[in-house]
């Protein structure tokens, strides 16, 4: 028996041959819109989640991983982030950790110590204020504008791509801080920016998740922490390596 189907977001409707199976026109045009409501609704669930939720730190940590195997686009909305802010300052912090950890551990590896870094180097360049803001609070924001405000605008097929590409190069920039390499030594650079690597992958989860401003406030946070440490060591004339 001939009658009408419908599915989302498409509708199918054949000559109808039983007055039982008769639809008007009026109430296929229902059927259709309420269709195609139902279909656009379930798409802008997935890509604007109706609130922020807070999970589990480790949940939320597996789910920045899973986002960085398949980064699918979405339009941040600062209002409105995916995730709590307990768990953007929670994973960052584990991330932190985490990565500052393995470079203490590739520290003798890698002979940290022999290397001269750039931050050093600044220090007898200019004032420790304007060392201060220029690590702090202008470089985060001219690195989040180059390398992570512009992935929201690249297409669904190509956002995946994008997304790889502006963390990798964030980090792989990051190796002129130690300067010169010999021959020999290339084999370290994936190695060196290893946190920066983790915080480029980061900081576009959070470009995506939660808003631009809130990767750069990551970022800045990120740097601020050192920059203390150094400010501290300074003042109280510790040695600096």
């Amino acid at each position: 028996m001939k009658g009408c189907y419908y599915s989302i977001p498409f509708f199918y409707c054949d000559k109808v041959t039983h007055p039982a199976f008769t639809l008007s026109n009026k109430t296929r045009n229902v059927s259709i819109n309420n269709s195609i409501l139902a279909y656009l609704t379930i798409m802008n669930s997935t890509m604007h989640p109706s609130e922020t939720k807070h999970i589990p730190l480790l949940d939320y940590l597996k789910a920045f991983i899973n986002y960085c195997i398949k980064p699918v686009p979405r339009e941040p909305d600062i209002k409105q982030p995916v995730y709590s802010l307990k768990n953007l300052f929670g994973g960052f912090a584990v991330l932190f950790l985490f990565y500052m950890g393995v470079m203490s551990l590739l520290g003798k590896l890698l002979k940290l110590e022999e290397m001269d870094h750039a931050m050093l180097s600044m220090i007898d360049e200019m004032p420790m204020w304007l060392l201060f803001i220029v690590a702090v609070i202008v470089a985060p924001i001219i690195e989040e504008a180059i390398f992570r405000f512009p992935i929201k605008f690249f297409k669904r097929q190509w956002f995946p791509i994008a997304f790889w590409l502006f963390a990798l190069i964030f980090g792989f920039v990051h190796i002129s801080n130690f300067g010169a390499f010999d021959s020999g030594d290339y084999w370290k650079a994936p190695l060196l920016v290893f946190p920066q690597l983790v915080l480029g992958f980061y900081l576009g989860f959070v470009r995506m998740q939660f808003s631009w401003p809130h990767s750069v406030a990551i970022h800045m946070l990120n740097n601020l922490i050192p920059m203390t440490m150094l400010i501290i060591a300074t003042v109280l004339d510790i040695p600096i390596q």
